[in-house]
Order: structure tokens, then sequence, then C-alpha cells
């Protein structure tokens, strides 16, 4: 008997929460956008790998970081726009035009040769850039104002390039010599010059990420260019830009901060605290369910004593405001929510009183109504997922 009452009320659980007008809980998606640009973005260039005379010469700019610029087109197109579509870049890597991106190819000099026109005092200065390649870091700061829930990263570099979000994995173009590439001499061996038409696509660094403020870097390499290395076209500036392209796509959920029911009893249009007008999205004078109350009303009944139906509806009424003020609820509470969706719209206060010495399968139903309870308490409380409002 007991063992069919619990098989009986998992349907009946399953079928409340199908039916037409049960609404469950969840938070807002929402989703941003990081590119590669060189107006009015927080790029910056906090590293250089100067190859000057086949020496590499780290150059820290994290202090002053220097600003992007954006690429000039592969100079078969010479007589184009620097944004010009339908180049060498936009047909060897075509996601970005395909999909109507707003990213931008960028370096930084618009030119390879770019850094000859450095003064010679300063540590950038490279005569023959074009030739013996650079490696240069982008650092983008940017803010998830959210819990992230995915993350996809497209990144290319003309020749190579390594990828990281804050203090997480590294992720390399496949054709790299491996860790410390950045340190060789950008030969065919270690940056081969065809790698450039490799987009790569990443969507396990969302782990890495956090609500709030993030830091994407890309370590980008442009190839040693010249004959001993297979390399015939001239000029080298010509023949071998340097340039790096990318897209970050973020889905995130929404957060927010919680409160307890007294909270939101006090705060009600009775006061005595000033009123929350996120009352006024449920509606203060809503039916609660079975209760023959209101949703405001259920918060004035008393819950000492063991009323499993009222610890667990004060603390829905609580978990439904937070939500509406745009606190995230995470997966396991939104199974809780859930369940306790499809309890209160089975029973009434006097029945869920009345399993507690009713038979094995209604206790067991009482003893859910207080588990329930105990998880939207903890978080409504700040101890499941998302904080408690300071």
């Amino acid at each position: 008997m007991k063992k069919l009452l619990s098989v009986l009320l998992v349907l009946v659980l399953a079928t409340v929460l199908a039916m037409p007008g049960v609404s469950t809980v969840s938070a807002a998606t929402a989703s941003m956008t990081v590119v590669s640009d060189d107006i009015g973005t927080d790029i910056a260039i906090t590293k250089v790998y100067n190859k000057a005379g086949g020496i590499t010469s780290v150059v820290d700019r994290s202090s002053s970081p220097l600003p992007v610029v954006r690429a000039s087109e592969p100079y078969v197109y010479a007589a184009e726009p620097p944004d010009a579509t339908g180049t060498v870049w936009d047909t060897g890597i075509a996601w970005f035009q395909a999909n109507g991106s707003s990213a931008d190819w960028i370096w930084e000099t618009r030119l390879s040769n770019g850094p000859a026109s450095y003064s010679p005092a300063d540590p950038l200065f490279d005569p023959l850039a074009d030739v013996n390649g650079r490696v240069v870091l982008f650092r983008t700061a940017f803010t998830v104002p959210g819990n992230p829930v995915t993350a996809t990263l497209r990144v290319a570099a003309d020749n190579g390039y390594e990828v990281w979000v804050n203090n997480g994995t590294h992720y390399r173009s496949p054709a790299l010599s491996g860790a410390g590439w950045e340190m060789s001499n950008l030969r065919e061996g270690s940056l081969p010059g065809s790698a450039w038409k490799s987009l790569g696509t990443y969507s396990s660094l969302v782990v890495d990420l956090v609500s709030g403020t993030n830091t994407l870097y890309v370590l980008a390499g442009n190839e040693y260019y010249a004959p001993d290395d297979g390399n015939y076209g001239t000029p080298a500036w010509y023949n071998n830009p340097g340039a790096t392209i990318f897209q970050l796509d973020v889905e995130y959920q929404a957060t927010g901060y919680t409160h307890t029911w007294g909270y939101w009893k006090t705060h009600s249009s009775r006061g005595p605290a000033p009123y929350d007008d996120t009352w006024a999205i449920l509606g203060e004078n809503t039916p609660f369910f079975l209760s023959g109350k209101t949703y405001f009303g259920v918060l004035q009944e008393n819950v000492s004593g063991g009323d499993a139906y009222y610890q667990l509806a004060h603390q829905y009424v609580a978990a439904k405001l937070d939500t509406l003020d745009g606190a995230w609820m995470r997966g396991d509470v939104q199974t809780a929510f859930d369940q306790a969706t499809a309890l209160l719209s089975l029973y009434t206060p006097a029945e869920v009183m009345s399993f507690k010495k009713g038979l094995p399968a209604q206790k067991a139903i009482f003893t859910q109504f207080n588990q329930l309870a105990g998880i939207l308490d903890a978080y409504n409380n700040g101890n499941m997922g998302t904080p408690h409002a300071p």
C-alpha cells in the first residue's frame, strides 16, 4: 500500500507540473558578446614579445597598456578600405562575416612592419618586425552581470594564438609547437604560416568565468617570414600581415539578492517598512493555491507548533518574490520549488496537518513539506548559491 501510494504521488506531481497554468520560477537568461575591436572597447596590449635581432625581448606594458588598432586588410586588397568584406581574411576565416559579427582584425600596429616606426630607443622598436615576426598579448576586461551558463569563444590569428580566461585553462592553436612557443623564433616548426586559417572554437572555458569582472587573454603570434624559412614573397610586410580576431558569446542567468519571508511581510503595502514594489508583480491579494488565503495572507499565519503547510508556504512566498526581484535560482533549488508548487496545488492546510498522524505514505508527504521548506529557507537566507541581501 505504501509503495502504491508513493508511486501515485510521483505520478500526480508530474501531472500537476505539466498542467496549464502551473508555472515554475526560473532565473532570467540573458547573453552578452565580447569582440575584438579598435573603438570603444576595453581591449589593450599588455605584453609584446619583440623578436628584433633574432632574440626574444619581453616588453611588459601591463602598467601602461598599448591601445589596439584595426589591422589593415591583406595587401592584395590594398585599394579597399580597412573594413572591406570578402577579403583574404574574410574568406579564409568565414565564420565572422557569415554570422554578421562586429569583430575586427586587430593588432599592435596596422601593418606588420609598423614597429619600425617606434623610436630606436623604445624597447618595442624592430626595424624588421615583418620578417622577424612578433607576439602580442591582448587583454580584454568584461563584466558578466550574472551566473555564467554557457560560453563560446571563436578566435583566429595570423598566424597562431593561445587563449585563456582569468587564471583558467590555456587553449592553443593546434599547429603551435606547444607551451613556450611565444619565446621561440617563430619559424615554421613553431608557428606554421598556414595556421592562420584555423578557427578555434572553445566552449569549455565557461568553467573559468565568474559572475562579475572577468579578463580574456589572447596571445597572438605573427610568423617569421624569410627565404631561409621557405617564404620567398617580397616585401615581407606585403605578404606577412599580423592580426587576430575573436568573439566571446556568454549566456548567463541574471542574479540578485534573496530575502527572508520576514522581509517580504514587513515590506508590503501594510508596512511598517518601506514598500518593495516586487509585490506589485505578484499581487498581495493573489490567491495562494488551496489555502483559502492570499499570498500576503499566508505570511500572517503562525508557523509554530510544526505546521508543515504554512512553514513551506512562508518560504515559498519569499522564494517566489526573490526570483521576481531578480535573484538567481540554481538547479537543485529550482527542483525543490517545482516540487513545492505541485504539493501546494494538491493539498489544503488541513489535509497536510492530518498527514502528520496518517498512513505511512501520508506521513511521507508531511515530511516532504518540511524538507522542501528547509531547502527554500536555506535559499532565502543566502545559503544556496545566491547571496542574501546585505
